[in-house]
Formats: C-alpha cells, sequence, structure tokens
C-alpha cells in the first residue's frame, strides 16, 4: 500500500496534482461560482494587522473566470510584495492593482482553465512561497481525494504490514495509517499512550507536549499549553510577537486561558526521523520556555497545582450586547457570515462587504458574540470571532489610507534556515532536499 519517492518528486507530483483538482473545479464554474485558496500561516494568524496571501476565482459568466491576488494594500506588512514578486505576477498575465482595485487580476476563459490553474500554482509557490499544498485552505482541494479515513468496519493496518524503513520517506493513504506510522515512530522514544482526544501526550518537566495526526490533511501537529491561567492578559500580545520573532519554526498565539506553542510537520511523505527530531527538539525547551514566560504573565505551567482561591463573584448574564439596543435584531451580514461559513474559510475582505463596511457593526457584533447574545448557528465561536476581528481589521485599514512606512526585508528564496542547530539531539541531522 506504501509507495518510497524521492522527496522532491513527491512534492512535485502533490502541486500537480493540485493544479489538475483546481483546474477541475474552475472548468465546472458558472456565474457567481468562486472558491478562495488562503494560505496557512498558523495560529499567529489572529495577530495579523492585514490579509494573508490568498486568491480569489469566481466565475463571471458567458465562460469568464476572474481571477484575484491579494495586493500590498490587503497584505499585511510581513507578506508585503517586491519588485521580483510583481515582476512573476506580471510575467504569467496578472495585471497590477490599480486606484480602485486592491488586487492582481486576470481574467480567463473557462476553457482556458488549466492555463490558469497554472499561473495560479505559480503565484503560490513562487511569491508566496508556499512549500506544499498541505499549507493552504482551498475546500479540500489541497488535500489528495486518496486522504480519507477508512470506512467504519474497516480496521487500521498494524506497523508490520507497512514495511517500515527509518532511512526512507513513506507515502500513507489515509489518517489511520500514518497514525500507526506515527506512533511507531514515538514509541522509539517513549511509550504510546493515547489520551481520551486521541493524542500522545509526552511529559516534560511540568509541562505537556501532546502528538496529534491531523484528520483533514497529512500533517502531525506537535503543541503543548505552555502557560494557562495567565495573570497578566495585558502583556501577552507583546510576549507573543516575541516568541513568534525569535522561533522560526514553532508558533505561538493565544487562546482562552493559555498560551500555546505548536509545530505542524508535514507528513506527505512521512518520515520518522524528521518527526521525531522536531518532536526532541520540542521536548528539551518547551519547559524552560514555559518557566520563563510564567515569570513574566504570570499563571501556572501545565501540570503545575492552581492555587486555592476565594471564590469568584458571579454575575447575571447581560441580556444585550454594548452598542445594540435590547431586542434589537442582527445586522443581516452575521446571517451572510454563519452562511458562508459552511462553505468554508471567509476572507476579511468579504466579511467587510457583509456588514458594509460598518466597523460600529462589526464591533456591535463581536461584543454580541463574546456575551452570548448573538448565537453562532453551530459554528465554533472562535472561528465566528476571529472572521469578525479580520474584517474589522480591513475596514479600519480601508479608513486610514496611510500605510505604516517601513517595509520588510525581502524573502530569502534560495536558502531556508536549518530546522535545528547541529547540536547533537541524537538523530542525524536531516538533509532537505535529498531522500530521507
Amino acid at each position: 500500500m506504501s509507495e518510497r519517492q524521492d522527496l522532491t518528486a513527491v512534492t512535485e507530483a502533490a502541486w500537480r496534482g493540485f493544479r489538475d483538482r483546481l483546474a477541475d473545479r474552475m472548468a465546472g464554474f458558472e456565474d457567481d461560482d468562486y472558491l478562495i485558496v488562503e494560505v496557512e500561516v498558523g495560529p499567529a494568524e489572529d495577530e495579523l494587522d492585514g490579509a494573508a496571501p490568498f486568491l480569489q476565482l469566481a466565475g463571471r459568466g458567458e465562460g469568464v473566470i476572474r481571477a484575484a491576488a491579494a495586493g500590498n494594500d490587503l497584505l499585511d506588512e510581513r507578506f508585503h510584495l517586491d519588485e521580483h514578486d510583481e515582476a512573476v505576477f506580471l510575467g504569467v498575465g496578472w495585471q497590477r492593482p490599480g486606484v480602485d482595485e486592491p488586487h492582481f487580476v486576470q481574467l480567463s476563459e473557462t476553457r482556458a482553465a488549466d492555463l490558469l490553474a497554472t499561473r495560479c500554482v505559480v503565484v503560490l509557490r513562487e511569491v508566496y512561497a508556499v512549500p506544499h499544498p498541505a499549507f493552504l485552505r482551498a475546500e479540500g482541494l489541497e488535500q489528495d481525494p486518496g486522504w480519507v479515513r477508512p470506512a467504519p468496519g474497516i480496521g487500521a493496518p498494524v506497523a508490520d504490514e507497512l514495511d517500515l524503513d527509518e532511512e526512507e520517506a513513506t507515502l500513507v493513504g489515509t489518517h489511520d495509517e500514518l497514525r500507526v506510522l506515527v506512533d511507531a515512530a514515538v514509541a522509539q522514544m517513549a511509550e504510546v499512550d493515547h489520551d481520551s482526544d486521541g493524542d500522545i501526550p509526552l511529559r516534560a518537566g511540568l509541562s505537556v507536549v501532546f502528538v496529534r495526526v491531523l484528520e483533514d490533511r497529512p500533517a502531525v501537529e506537535l503543541f503543548a499549553e505552555i502557560v494557562v491561567d495567565p495573570e497578566r492578559p495585558e502583556r501577552i500580545p507583546v510576549e507573543l510577537d516575541i516568541l513568534n520573532r525569535t522561533h522560526d519554526f514553532a508558533r505561538f498565539h493565544g487562546t482562552p486561558g493559555a498560551v500555546r506553542m505548536s509545530y505542524v510537520v508535514v507528513a506527505w511523505p512521512f518520515a520518522p526521523r524528521q518527526l521525531r527530531v522536531v518532536l526532541r527538539r520540542m521536548l528539551v525547551e518547551v519547559d524552560v520556555l514555559a518557566e520563563q514566560l510564567a515569570l513574566r504573565i504570570g499563571g501556572r505551567r501545565f501540570l503545575q497545582e492552581q492555587e486555592p482561591e476565594d471564590p469568584p463573584v458571579t454575575q447575571p448574564a447581560p441580556t444585550t450586547a454594548p452598542g445594540i439596543p435590547p431586542g434589537h435584531p442582527s445586522h443581516p451580514g452575521m446571517s451572510g457570515l454563519l452562511e458562508l461559513l459552511h462553505l468554508g474559510p471567509v476572507s476579511s475582505p468579504v466579511v467587510g462587504q457583509l456588514f458594509e463596511h460598518d466597523r460600529r457593526a462589526l464591533i456591535a457584533h463581536l461584543v454580541g458574540v463574546r456575551t452570548g447574545v448573538f448565537g453562532c448557528a453551530g459554528h465554533d465561536e472562535e472561528r465566528v470571532l476571529t472572521c469578525l476581528r479580520r474584517g474589522l481589521r480591513y475596514v479600519v485599514d480601508r479608513e486610514i489610507p496611510e500605510r505604516r512606512g517601513r517595509r520588510l526585508a525581502p524573502r530569502t528564496r534560495s536558502e531556508q534556515p536549518s530546522l535545528i542547530s547541529d547540536g547533537d539531539l541524537g538523530e542525524d541531522t536531516l538533509e532537505f532536499g535529498q531522500s530521507v
């Protein structure tokens, strides 16, 4: 069931598959059909002042497809495009943003969907520097349709059946098959015992690193809540900015009542040695980071016992949100947002349009969702709040035409930082770009 190939060849095959699936989707576009392809930037997305890179593809009727790619007026500063990026856009047929158009735009006939899909892939790889389709959100197109969980009643494979070879990467076809491989890789470091969520918890001092096989993509997430119940939450944004700037691969973000650290390891193909190197690195540094951060923002490490405190004084739940009179219905844009979320991610510009670029309405609905005045129609509350926050930022940025003047240094395209230092971590250093 498993096939081994060179890592570079496998990556190229993944992009070809994504391009073909994208072309097939666009070839079937009718009027008002659309697709948004977003670049996954991890937990730090909530902290962006502007948008993360994205493409908007829409049917315009009469066999025409409109493709739009975010320009600098929409993008967060860390993703700003330089002259080389603009040259790539123009070289594959995109038009520059205009006075009233913040996107690079390209119109194509539906019958030329293959060519348009190829040009979209060029932008994703060469401009937005996406290493693999697994780092995209595109309504399932980012994954090969073969990446599915087995039907009920079909047992998961066992490690012996998968013919493991530590020296080579292995292509896997299902979630359960990858889970078996991850268990076997971690078992060489520690005893494997799954918790109620199916994750593998590994203790490091007073912290715990969890190993999770993601269900919707061939990837493994390593994560830890390094500080819980922070006592000085006003310091968290500054600390997150410092941590994310000083750690190339780990990502840090705040959740309700905790600060979380995570790595995502692409597992198509799956390389056991790569997983163990990253895991061992995280186990070494997580508790030191947790101890230092707890001193700066208060709170405790994951396994640290909570000190007893006086019971909190309960307050009656508010009956309305500030800025919304009692009994006032929600803005129609809220209903539109909740409906679109059933189809997939909703970009910041779309949220702004739904609320007619009314920042007061967006603020009122943010408060309303947090206080329970407005429901989320079965969606995760944090997902809805994130969309509203990003929409608010988009609207506010449009109201302030002056952009902050500082531009980031151009991203390096030919070299990437080493995954780890050359210190002895118990495994041979990985040589990216070669078979592992």
